[in-house]
């Protein structure tokens, strides 16, 4: 079963609370957002047009956020990055790990940099390895990431919390597959049939 989840609770002396959701970056993908310089073991790599218009309003949402008065929390709500584990697709930039959370890394920064604090949510093994380790990886490499303190992890598959009295529950989108986790979930692809 589920663990009991205690809310982790904030409350911020009647400062505003900006709570910022991102949503499946895929950082590594030929198709998602990236910063515009890539160094990998045998050259470099340079974003598309596409790749460099994501970066664009990357940029351009980083200094929104930057903007705004009050305290900020990040929450990425999984599939941060693209190991692409299952192995589907060849738009993945490198398949050095290092490297990958190098550009995740760089490429998160100037959002990062700019909030108070961050919920960092896993998201599914086929697109960031087995036990989400890549989203766990790149967690623990910020200091202002709220822990999970009940399995002292970085990162979180489930998050309940409690910001100013408003009550959030996150967490990445419900799985519909055949594994013993997850087939309590029958009951979801009965009722969209």
């Amino acid at each position: 079963g589920t663990p009991a989840l205690a809310p982790y609770k904030m409350n911020t002396s009647g400062d505003t609370t900006y709570l910022i959701c991102v949503a499946d970056t895929h950082i590594n993908s030929t198709v998602a957002v990236a910063c515009p310089c890539i160094r990998l073991d045998e050259g470099t790599f340079h974003p598309s047009h596409t790749q460099r218009w994501l970066w664009d309003c990357w940029i351009d949402f980083a200094e929104q956020v930057k903007n705004l008065q009050g305290r900020k929390i990040l929450i990425f709500t999984g599939d941060m990055g693209e190991l692409d584990a299952k192995r589907r697709s060849n738009q993945i930039i490198t398949v050095n790990k290092a490297t990958i959370q190098q550009i995740n890394l760089d490429t998160l920064a100037p959002l990062v940099d700019v909030v108070d604090s961050m919920i960092i949510i896993r998201g599914t093994m086929a697109h960031t390895g087995k036990s989400q380790w890549l989203e766990e990886s790149i967690a623990r490499q910020y200091d202002h990431a709220l822990h999970n303190k009940a399995n002292d992890n970085a990162s979180w598959y489930h998050f309940r919390g409690v910001f100013d009295g408003v009550r959030i529950d996150v967490a990445h989108h419900v799985s519909m597959g055949g594994l013993p986790w997850t087939k309590p979930n029958a009951a979801n692809k009965l009722a969209s049939r």
